[in-house]
């Protein structure tokens, strides 16, 4: 196969699969809202479309994830863009959850995740969020590195190899790679 044969597969594949998970059409899915005026009007097109972007979706216990390589957005776009489709930041229910998709998201990467500072407290932008005394990071109130203030957001970052998953505290005018979750049904 070629590599456009493949990929114009893959994209096909991920349109499929995921599309139900939106209720939204395959044309919808692939042509994001702000293209509305502007959607492709060929598979090439869309596909481009979709390469720019820099997707990566999948499931893990029966919840949906997409994963935004790019374009790399502040900490409220990314949870603005997440909510466009019926999505919000990742926010692990445990730290089972947080290791499990760890495995499989791009490695090397600081993305955000849905928790910010409010000067007093750390809060999960979702009320399902896990314990945060179980979480992989130290709250410091030094100058040095950890250190909490009220402009900072959650983001994660995974190692594989060395077997690390961090939690680390950034500004959230910061563009990051984010990850967005399926909001759960009540």
């Amino acid at each position: 196969l070629s590599p456009n044969m493949l990929l114009m597969f893959f994209v096909g594949f991920n349109a499929i699969t995921a599309a139900p998970l939106y209720n939204r059409s395959t044309a919808d899915f692939l042509a994001p809202k702000r293209w509305e005026s502007n959607k492709p009007t060929s598979t090439a097109e869309t596909a481009a479309r979709v390469e720019h972007l820099q997707l990566q979706s999948f499931i893990w216990n029966n919840i949906s994830y997409i994963f935004y390589d790019q374009p790399t957005m502040q900490f409220l776009d990314a949870e603005r863009e997440c909510e466009k489709f019926g999505k919000n930041l990742f926010v692990p229910s445990s730290v089972e959850e947080l290791n499990s998709i760890a495995n499989i998201v791009p490695e090397g990467k600081c993305f955000w995740i849905g928790m910010n500072y409010n000067g007093d407290n750390f809060i999960w932008l979702r009320n399902w969020g896990a314990n945060i005394d179980n979480l992989p990071f130290q709250i410091s109130d030094d100058e040095g590195y950890g250190h909490v203030s009220e402009e900072n957001c959650l983001s994660c970052h995974v190692e594989r190899n060395a077997m690390v998953v961090e939690l680390h505290w950034a500004k959230c005018d910061t563009k990051r790679p984010f990850l967005c979750q399926q909001m759960p049904q009540s």
